[in-house]
């Protein structure tokens, strides 16, 4: 502090990003590059994705439906992990103890030991952590025998599809931006969109 009172030059901080142009390449995207044409939302294909992805949704949820029952352990789990799913955001240590209140305490899949063996398990391997609610869905399709002989799968798969449709709706959606559906130019204020 007391050398930048002296010297005030050899402390001086640049401001925003530095020097528009450092002599060197320019930057392939910038700021200034335009949307392609393939990345520019349109309300046919947002109607289109919206309505394919529910379908797809009415599906699984009607075959889980059909299997065990309208309101059997299957069908509860497509529906909890759908709204895991929709209703959360900030990744799985935002998702995880509504998924421990929900499989633990209100529908009782599995224990709050099981629980934690599976918040191990998913720590100890590689992967995304979210992938916990597949183990969910095991010990639970296990533990309430939801389709004799074939618990541990249907179970998993039912966690897994109502976890990751919605997910995968966002994500790949055909017209989507940069950034999961947000322009960044917009966010800027840019007038070229």
């Amino acid at each position: 502090m007391l050398l930048g009172r002296w010297m005030p030059a050899a402390f001086h901080a640049q401001t925003g990003h530095g020097a528009k142009h450092h002599g060197g390449i320019a930057a392939i995207i910038d700021d200034t590059t335009p949307t392609p044409a393939h990345a520019t939302l349109r309300r046919s294909r947002v109607i289109l994705t919206g309505g394919i992805g529910i379908s797809l949704w009415c599906v699984a949820m009607t075959a889980l439906i059909s299997i065990a029952g309208a309101g059997s352990a299957l069908a509860d789990m497509g529906w909890f992990f759908t709204k895991a799913a929709l209703l959360t955001f900030g990744g799985a240590y935002a998702v995880l103890p509504y998924v421990y209140q929900g499989a633990v305490e209100q529908f009782q899949w599995l224990t709050a030991s099981q629980m934690i063996d599976g918040l191990a398990l998913g720590e100890s391997t590689p992967g995304p952590l979210i992938m916990i609610v597949a183990f969910v869905g095991y010990v639970g399709g296990v533990t309430k025998a939801v389709v004799a002989g074939a618990g541990f799968a249907s179970g998993t798969v039912a966690a897994c599809v109502a976890t990751f449709l919605p997910f995968c709706l966002v994500r790949f959606h055909p017209g989507r931006r940069t950034g999961g559906g947000i322009d960044a130019r917009r966010l800027q204020g840019s007038s070229r969109h």
